[in-house]
């Protein structure tokens, strides 16, 4: 009972003020997701198998936990917060895997309520000797997986064409210092960076303009001007507007720029193809970085034209 009380008086101080003062455009923020298109129980049982995966070690140790509590009985753990940490995960998991379209990566901060949970659980298992063997194993698999993980593989291979590895000629974390370098170059401080791609402007020590902030996915075709403003995302007239401004010095362009239409987020190759002429227009093209960021797109670089 203390522990929920607290919960909830933390929550109501972190989330009153944004209720009592700007209701409607908290409901947007928090319910931007329930308006994504379904990708139905594929794409569950596929969450639910990358998740596995990422985390084999954590899986394999709750089979272990649940084929001891089935063969011994449930174990006297000394306090109630390993129950607490798995029914909080338990619960946050279900909204998760239920969303419209679940994100496993959106998993990772459950990921420590569940290991408490699990070791806890196995730390106090009836049989001793079952644990004695048992956790040894399961550090030699975590071990192994850590070693083997597509992740780690991920960290020097682009991809492969046929049965030819194309591996990076520098890492992701390199290239992306060294574009934020050319974008501080050209915008000077004080000044933004027209871009959807929000971390590159942040790598340069640069703001975005007003609407900007959720990247790609703050475009909403649906949204009317005024109902745009007051979400601070942006709609078709006001990306359109930034672009034709001649405020902003240089602007970036990735793969997923106006990509996609919240909160669908259907791929929307026409209003990619009408900014990216948009910007053609008023920018000059600086440079072009091929396999850049996020799924290795190819990230283009202007600078305003001068008038």
């Amino acid at each position: 009972l203390a522990f929920g009380a607290g919960g909830a008086a933390v929550l109501a101080a972190i989330f009153f003020g944004f209720i009592a003062d700007c209701p409607s455009q908290f409901s947007f923020a928090n319910f931007f997701h329930g308006g994504r298109s379904s990708g139905g129980a594929i794409l569950a049982l596929g969450s639910l198998a990358r998740l596995a995966r990422n985390y084999m070690p954590a899986a394999l140790a709750a089979g272990i936990a649940a084929y001891l509590r089935i063969r011994d009985g449930s174990a006297a753990t000394p306090t109630p917060l390993p129950w607490i940490a798995a029914a909080a995960f338990a619960a946050t998991f279900a909204v998760h895997i239920t969303a419209p379209f679940p994100y496993d990566d959106y998993q990772t901060p459950l990921m420590p309520l569940a290991a408490i949970a699990v070791s806890s659980y196995l730390w106090s298992a009836p049989r001793p000797p079952a644990q004695s063997r048992a956790l040894p194993a399961l550090v030699a698999v975590a071990a192994l997986f850590a070693v083997t993980s597509p992740f780690t593989e991920s960290w020097v291979v682009i991809r492969k064409d046929r049965f030819w590895v194309e591996t990076k000629p520098r890492p992701d974390i390199l290239a992306l210092r060294d574009a934020a370098r050319e974008i501080s170059a050209l915008v000077p401080e004080g000044a933004a960076l027209l871009t959807q791609d929000a971390y590159l402007a942040v790598e340069a020590g640069r703001d975005v303009p007003r609407g900007f902030e959720m990247g790609p996915f703050g475009y909403f075709a649906g949204l009317g001007a005024d109902e745009a403003r007051k979400f601070n995302v942006l709609n078709r007239d006001l990306a359109l507007e930034a672009i034709r401004s001649g405020k902003y010095p240089a602007a970036a362009l990735s793969g997923y720029s106006f990509a996609m239409s919240a909160p669908e987020l259907a791929k929307d190759d026409s209003t990619r193809a009408e900014m990216e002429r948009e910007v053609s227009l008023h920018y000059d093209l600086v440079k072009t970085i091929p396999d850049f960021g996020q799924e290795h797109t190819t990230l283009t670089i202007w600078a305003l034209k001068a008038k």
